[in-house]
């Protein structure tokens, strides 16, 4: 563990920022593969892994947009696949309020 941490404290803020958002992302996978263990099919697992997979997508692209990936999704075409995968556990309402709250927070940085 001290070596990850040395390796991470040697990066510049950039290259912290795409590391940290490529951890985000590679967490995502991991807990993939806690979903079947979860305790069956109820509406609390299912919104829980939606959850997952929506920040797997934000931490992709996160990571695409700091490295300038011209393969990211346009903005209008991401948030329309956030709201999709969203809607296919009725989690709209809570994507749009932490988007809200992310927004209030970011503008004022």
């Amino acid at each position: 563990m001290d070596s990850l941490l040395s390796d991470l404290i040697s990066l510049d803020t950039p290259g912290k920022a795409y590391t940290l958002a490529l951890l985000g992302h590679y967490l995502t996978i991991r807990a993939r593969g806690y979903y079947a263990r979860q305790g069956g099919d109820n509406a609390s697992s299912r919104k829980l892994s939606t959850f997952n997979e929506l920040q797997h997508l934000v931490s992709g692209q996160v990571a695409k947009l700091v490295k300038d990936d011209p393969l990211r999704y346009p903005d209008d075409v991401f948030l329309s696949i956030l709201r999709e995968k969203a809607g296919q556990e009725e989690c709209n309402g809570e994507l749009d309020v932490a988007l809200e709250e992310a927004l209030r927070v970011g503008k004022r940085h």
